[in-house]
C-alpha cells in the first residue's frame, strides 16, 4: 500500500518561498498534462541496444507546453503522472530557458488550489506532534501526493517523424521532498534504473544528471543513433521491430506508415488486375473475329 505525502516546511513559523503556496498563472491553468502508464509510454528498441522511452503526448515542437524541456511532475494515483513544463528550451543539452507560459517561481504547489494545498500543509503540521504510524495515518487521511519530482524529455525530428525519449527523472521537489527510498517511486510505472532515475538524496546529483545528458549527446551522434534512423526508414515498408507497452492508439502510430504502404500496393495491384482483364477481353474479341 502506498503512503501519502504532505507538503513539507523546514520552519512552520517562517516557510520559505518555494515551500509556500505559489498561485498558478492563468495562462497555464490547463497546461498540466495527464499521463497514464503504461498506456502513454512506449519503449523503442534501437539496433544498438538503446531503449528510448517515448511519450507520444509530448512529441510536439510547436506548442510551448509540450516537446523538449524540463517538467515538474506529481503522482496522486498509481500509474498516473501529471506534468507541467517549466523549462522551455528546444535543446536537450541546455535547460536554462524558462517557459514563457509560467511565472518564474512556479512549483509543485501550483497543481492544487490554494485552499486544498493549505489543508494538506496543516495536516503535515499536525502530524509532527505524533510519531510512526500515528503520524502517517494523519497524512494518509488528509494528503494526496504519492511522489513528486522532475522529468527531462527530448523530442527530435527523425526523417520526418517526431520521436522523443525520457532522458531522466528524479525526486527533486522542494514542496514535498519525497525520498528516493520511498516505495511510492514504483507507483509511477516509470523505469527506475540508475541511467534513468537520479536520486536527489545523494551528493553530486546535479553532476550525475549532467553525465546522463553528456551520454545522450554522445549517443545522438553515434552509430547506434544512425542505425536507429535506418530502422525508422524501414518502418515505412516493413514490420516495426519495437516492444510496445501502449494501447491500440499507440500501436496505430507505429503501424500507420505500414498501412499507407499496404493501401498503396493494394491500389497498384487493383490497377494491374484491371489492365490485365482489359487486355484479355480485347484478345478474346479479336480471336472471335
Amino acid at each position: 500500500m502506498y503512503r501519502k505525502e504532505c507538503p513539507k516546511e523546514e520552519d512552520p513559523n517562517s516557510p520559505t518561498k518555494h515551500q509556500g503556496y505559489i498561485k498558478p498563472n492563468k495562462l497555464f491553468k490547463n497546461l498540466w498534462i495527464k499521463l497514464k502508464i503504461p498506456k502513454d509510454l512506449n519503449i523503442l528498441n534501437t539496433d544498438g541496444g538503446q531503449n528510448l522511452y517515448n511519450i507520444q503526448k509530448l512529441n510536439n515542437m510547436e506548442k510551448e507546453h509540450l516537446g523538449s524541456g524540463g517538467y515538474i511532475f506529481i503522482c496522486v494515483k498509481p500509474n498516473e503522472i501529471n506534468l507541467l513544463k517549466i523549462d522551455g528550451t528546444k535543446n536537450m543539452f541546455n535547460y536554462t530557458e524558462r517557459s514563457p507560459l509560467i511565472e518564474p517561481e512556479t512549483g509543485h504547489s501550483s497543481f492544487f488550489k490554494e485552499d486544498d494545498f493549505n489543508r494538506q500543509l496543516e495536516a503535515e503540521r499536525e502530524s509532527t506532534g505524533y510519531v510512526g504510524d500515528d503520524a502517517q495515518r494523519i497524512r494518509d487521511r488528509n494528503c494526496k501526493v504519492l511522489f513528486a519530482g522532475e522529468l527531462y524529455y527530448n523530442v527530435w525530428n527523425n526523417d520526418g517523424t517526431l520521436i522523443g525519449s525520457i532522458l531522466f527523472w528524479n525526486n527533486r521537489s522542494g514542496h514535498f521532498r519525497t525520498t528516493s527510498e520511498s516505495p511510492n517511486k514504483d507507483a509511477l510505472g516509470l523505469p527506475t534504473t540508475p541511467d534513468l532515475f537520479v536520486s536527489w538524496d545523494v551528493d553530486g546529483a546535479n553532476q550525475i544528471q549532467n553525465n546522463i545528458l553528456n551520454g545522450w549527446r554522445d549517443w545522438s551522434t553515434s552509430v547506434g543513433a544512425k542505425k536507429f534512423k535506418k530502422i525508422k526508414k524501414k518502418i515505412k515498408v516493413k514490420k516495426v521491430k519495437t516492444e510496445t507497452l501502449g494501447s491500440k492508439s499507440a500501436q496505430k502510430f507505429y503501424t500507420k506508415s505500414n498501412h499507407k504502404h499496404n493501401s498503396k500496393t493494394k491500389k497498384k495491384l487493383k490497377k494491374k488486375s484491371k489492365s490485365k482483364s482489359k487486355s484479355k477481353s480485347k484478345s478474346k474479341s479479336k480471336f472471335k473475329k
